[in-house]
């Protein structure tokens, strides 16, 4: 990974290169998107905005080409800007102009909600365009399944992954736009200021505001059980994830514990992701009032 992050800081031609093939490839293999992104992110926040904005240009002239000689769609691109490249940019300049990988967080919880609502607002017909989509590829299980209590199960399960797309979708790039963040901000520290990133993400903490505001959301939701708020509390949920395994990192730090725990970890979002991700977003937010990692340092 360091040798390609030589190869982006060695010029815009490789920096566009690196860029474009990687978004590009992400149509096939989705976590590419995270190096593309990552890209863009190390060029801005090792050679400014501007730097990172020129990045950008180059790169949407050459999705264009690419997506009209390779897919016959040349505006696929504009989807690459707007849940990629222009996500993490604001993100990057966020953190450069901070300092703070907190306040960058923040930053990318705040451009979550709006995608939310861009998405709501201006593609309302989304649900409907995926249910077709979604029962397509659920009628081959639909069809195994001679249980009833089964068969009803699933398709409770489409018509809430349905009712929660808006969310999926503003999550989605929140994720890609934190995890590129992170992965650049690695790179950077790799190249410039070694082992300051494993300081800074340890430390990561949201803050008790938005830890009480989130709670509060999230009651609101179960409560009353509207769109917009089960739709808030998905995206805070997901940020919140980040903070729990900053947490999780920082607290093996402490401990010097195995690095085999974090594998554990791991292995178990990709695996388990219905049963692990919620224990560890809600870890996170605990961390705003207990502290674990100042009272295990303290012991």
């Amino acid at each position: 990974m360091i040798v390609l992050a030589r190869y982006i800081m060695a010029g815009p031609a490789q920096a566009t290169l690196v860029t474009v093939v990687m978004a590009l490839l992400a149509l096939l293999m989705p976590p590419l998107a995270w190096i593309s992104a990552a890209a863009v992110a190390l060029v801005a926040l090792q050679l400014g905005a501007q730097r990172g904005l020129q990045l950008i240009g180059l790169a949407s002239v050459a999705g264009l080409l690419l997506g009209w000689l390779i897919f016959g769609a040349p505006l696929m691109v504009f989807g690459l800007i707007l849940l990629i490249w222009l996500p993490i940019w604001i993100a990057a300049l966020v953190l450069r102009q901070s300092v703070s990988l907190t306040l960058a967080m923040q930053a990318i919880t705040g451009l979550g909600v709006l995608t939310l609502l861009m998405v709501m607002l201006i593609y309302p017909q989304l649900q409907t365009e995926m249910n077709a989509d979604l029962q397509k590829m659920m009628q081959p299980m639909l069809e195994q399944q001679t249980d009833a209590v089964v068969r009803q199960e699933l398709q409770d399960t489409v018509t809430q992954v349905l009712r929660l797309m808006p969310a999926l979708v503003a999550s989605g790039m929140m994720l890609s736009t934190a995890i590129g963040l992170l992965l650049a901000r690695h790179w950077q520290a790799r190249l410039y200021n070694p082992g300051g990133f494993a300081r800074e993400f340890n430390q990561l903490r949201l803050g008790r505001v938005m830890a009480a505001a989130s709670i509060a959301l999230i009651v609101a939701a179960l409560a009353l059980d509207t769109d917009l708020l089960v739709m808030l509390s998905v995206i805070l949920i997901s940020i919140y994830l980040v903070q729990g395994m900053a947490l999780i990192h920082g607290l093996i730090a402490v401990r010097e514990a195995s690095r085999g725990w974090l594998f554990a970890v791991y292995i178990g979002l990709i695996l388990l992701p219905q049963v692990i991700i919620l224990p560890i977003a809600f870890f996170g937010m605990s961390d705003a009032w207990i502290d674990f990692r100042r009272r295990l340092n303290s012991n």
